[in-house]
């Protein structure tokens, strides 16, 4: 993630970049809590920035990748 990530309570727009600092992808976070946080990116997008995050998510990551996308779209 380049920049901050919001504080809880707040929302904001987080970019994404590469091992070479470019920019991947852009998303919306929503910070509910210090420990919850929803994802939301373009339509377009949904599934390569969700197979991007899984492919970047450390092996012992303590936190789980949810694709809530159809609980949530027509």
């Amino acid at each position: 993630v380049t920049g901050l990530v919001p504080k809880p309570g707040r929302i904001g727009l987080v970019y994404f970049a590469d091992d070479k600092g470019r920019i991947v992808t852009e998303m919306s976070v929503v910070r509910h809590d210090e420990n919850l946080m929803t994802l939301i990116t373009a339509a377009v997008a949904q599934w390569h920035d969700f197979e991007w995050l899984k492919w970047r998510m450390p092996k012992d990551a303590s936190f789980k990748l949810v694709d809530r996308t159809e609980e949530y779209s027509t």
